[in-house]
């Protein structure tokens, strides 16, 4: 089987069109403003000027995985030096397909529905993709591996973008893919807000599991776009992936090191517990004031990001179209849904923002969606899927 995805309206090109918006409630980055310690923590324009032997990078790397394992809790990463870093988690994606794809392992669960970037990249290198859903996902050990046993590999987004999904047993997931030989892809870069002491790393290994982790700081920290990305692969791919990662990349942007390092290490447990309780505020927020006008929210409450199915008749790339036109930016999500079947029409608004910005922003949208409901026929069926 064969998808053609959401072609209109990417969700990448929805957030890099809006990224520069005041209202900007459209990508899932973390906007809040830096304390004046962290501020102070980032080195000044001056470190560009030295020279690059006066850093030395193999402490800056164990420094940095030490302060983003303590960040999130305790992570029991390899030694810094198996880890692998760049640019951004998308870019690892890429790389991950492209040695899927030239060591002929052609067929690969991808968890449905999911960021639609990955669904693109994946299909870029002409993989078979089979959907995974969330429930298929939360079943008996033995039922993932039967799931599991025709695959070469799986990629899921933990917790999941947009709906918040995280698995009831990792475990369970980890020792299926070890008992089926299946390749575990995971892309952990909403793990903050799963909350601190879930390691997959050890479970992972403590499975047997060939795997590959990545991670970011995208949303930790929105930094002019200064962020590091993170990958580490155990099994038969590690060694091709850590080839055409070294095709890829010099090595990780030190400037983006050496500030993400220290902006973890500066109160970083403070941080983590700041943006969840800002997320969670805001989600409250949003369905409160959204659910008097009939958006119904959708998913769990760990991710950066709340899903809503929007009334009847309503199209979410019209609301997103009205919603720019009054300066506030959200996403028309049905792109998610990444095989065309999805629960009707649906926005997702990010939540990691100042909570005097978010609510500003979120009385507009909730204006500009009652003005449109006001204009409707009063009999319209509900609008279907994608």
């Amino acid at each position: 089987m064969s998808f053609a995805g959401n072609m209109q309206g990417r969700i990448t090109e929805q957030e890099r069109e809006m990224i520069d918006l005041a209202g900007n409630l459209s990508d899932a980055q973390a906007y809040l403003p830096l304390t004046e310690d962290q501020m102070m923590a980032i080195p000044g324009l001056d470190f560009i000027c030295e020279p690059r032997c006066n850093l030395d990078l193999r402490q800056e790397k164990a420094a940095f995985l030490e302060a983003f394992s303590k960040f999130h809790g305790g992570l029991s990463f390899a030694a810094f030096d198996e880890v692998l870093f760049g640019y951004s988690a998308s870019m690892f994606i890429e790389i991950v397909a492209n040695v899927l794809r030239q060591n002929g392992l052609k067929d690969v669960g991808l968890i449905h529905p999911t960021y639609d970037a990955s669904f693109h990249i994946l299909t870029r290198h002409d993989l078979k993709l089979h959907p995974i859903s969330e429930a298929d996902l939360d079943m008996s050990r033995k039922d993932m591996e039967t799931l599991m046993k025709p695959l070469d590999a799986v990629m899921l987004t933990l917790p999941n973008n947009p709906t918040g999904w995280a698995p009831t047993s990792f475990v369970s997931i980890a020792e299926a893919a070890a008992r089926t030989g299946t390749y575990l892809i995971i892309d952990a870069c909403f793990r903050l807000y799963e909350g601190p002491g879930i390691d997959h790393y050890a479970v992972l290994r403590a499975a047997g599991t060939s795997a590959v982790m990545i991670e970011d700081t995208g949303k930790i920290f929105c930094i002019k776009d200064q962020k590091v990305g993170l990958m580490t692969a155990t099994g038969p791919l590690a060694k091709s992936l850590r080839a055409v990662h070294h095709d890829f990349l010099l090595d990780v942007p030190l400037c983006s090191l050496v500030s993400m390092q220290r902006l973890l290490n500066c109160d970083g447990v403070v941080h983590a517990a700041r943006l969840r309780d800002t997320a969670a505020r805001n989600r409250a927020m949003a369905i409160q004031v959204l659910s008097k006008i009939g958006l119904e929210e959708l998913g769990q409450d760990r991710s950066a990001v709340q899903l809503f199915r929007l009334p009847d008749s309503l199209i979410a790339d019209d609301i997103r179209t009205n919603a720019v036109s009054a300066g506030v930016a959200v996403v028309a999500a049905n792109g998610f849904y990444w095989t065309g079947e999805c629960p009707g029409q649906l926005i997702r608004i990010a939540l990691a923002r100042t909570p005097y910005e978010f609510d500003r922003q979120l009385q507009k949208l909730s204006q500009v969606i009652t003005h449109m409901l006001e204009a409707q026929p009063t009999t319209i069926p509900r609008q279907g899927g994608c």
